[in-house]
């Protein structure tokens, strides 16, 4: 593993693999439009849960507001929380690689 091409971003990631440079591990939405395009195929179909966490601070009195409502119920459905009706959606990693 210490030889071979090396990025510090995912976007150069998904860049390399869909040049045919390797293999890398992709979150959706990031390279969702890839591989509906075929620019990139996923090598498993299984998704894998990456145990990161996000967090939505505010002031007390601004948690009840339309606005920060609005907001975190755009997050939830951004970052995977539950839709509307009531299922587990949104970010999964993904492995991936040159359709080429």
């Amino acid at each position: 593993m210490r030889a071979g091409l090396r990025v510090d971003t995912i976007h150069m990631a998904l860049d390399a693999a869909s040049r045919g440079f390797g293999v890398a591990i992709g979150r959706a939405p990031l390279c969702d439009l890839e591989i509906e395009t075929g620019q990139l195929v996923r090598i498993f179909d299984q998704d894998v849960k990456s145990g990161l966490s996000y967090w939505l601070v505010t002031m007390d009195a601004d948690f009840q507001s339309q606005d920060v409502k609005a907001f975190r119920q755009w997050l939830l459905e951004e970052l995977g929380g539950p839709a509307p009706d009531g299922k587990k959606q949104g970010s999964r990693p993904t492995l991936v690689h040159s359709a080429t």
